[in-house]
């Protein structure tokens, strides 16, 4: 077995300090806007928006060789709301926590990835266990995380009775988590085949 440099194990150590510290930092987060959804009359939702810029911002097409904003609009508005029905809060409230759970999931998983090269043993069953539930985590989770927060928006707009021509019925949904989770499939594949590999090497010793 090679030892591992010191410089080496250093930094699987700061890898994995940095990924507690944003799994504690993304857990807290989540349970504060879930709570905040919850309990509190009012809370920040954002909700999509039809509206152009201001016309001050606007600068003058005709101009050559000045920096300056030609056309533009607004697709989205931070807004905070009040009132609304107990099952559009459950419903927020969990897609926002179902999203700090999954980034909780990959930084312990990144964490106790870090830790087994760390130790010597950096490919074995819970290694690509590991590996499997993260990919898993990121693709589905993030989708029910998008969904709820989503359909949340959406029953939202209804009660708020928005006019629909600047705060449009969409949904958008974040299509690098789940590129990332099929990455992160590809990753896992690569474990498990290093732990046959592992395997059929200390049978041969």
């Amino acid at each position: 077995m090679t030892e591992m440099s010191k410089p080496d194990r250093a930094g699987l150590l700061t890898i994995q300090f940095i990924a507690l510290v944003l799994a504690a930092v993304a857990l807290a987060a989540g349970a504060i806007t879930a709570a905040a959804a919850l309990t509190s009359e009012g809370f920040d939702m954002v909700l999509p928006a039809a509206a152009s810029l201001p016309s001050g911002v606007i600068g003058d097409p005709e101009a050559t060789g000045v920096p300056r904003i030609l056309n533009g609009e607004f697709t989205a508005a931070t807004t905070s709301v009040a009132g609304l029905s107990t099952g559009v809060r459950i419903l927020f409230a969990a897609g926002a926590g179902m999203g700090s759970l999954v980034f909780v999931a990959l930084a312990l998983s990144v964490a106790y990835l870090c830790w087994r090269p760390y130790n010597g043993n950096p490919f074995g069953t819970s290694v690509t266990r590991t590996s499997w539930f993260a990919a898993g985590t990121l693709t589905i989770g993030s989708l029910l995380s998008q969904g709820m927060l989503g359909f949340s928006t959406w029953l939202a707009l209804d009660e708020l009775q928005l006019d629909p021509v600047q705060f449009p019925l969409e949904m958008h949904f974040d299509l690098l988590p789940i590129v990332a989770g099929f990455a992160l499939l590809l990753v896992a594949g690569a474990f498990q085949f290093g732990e046959r590999m592992q395997r059929d090497t200390e049978g041969l010793i």
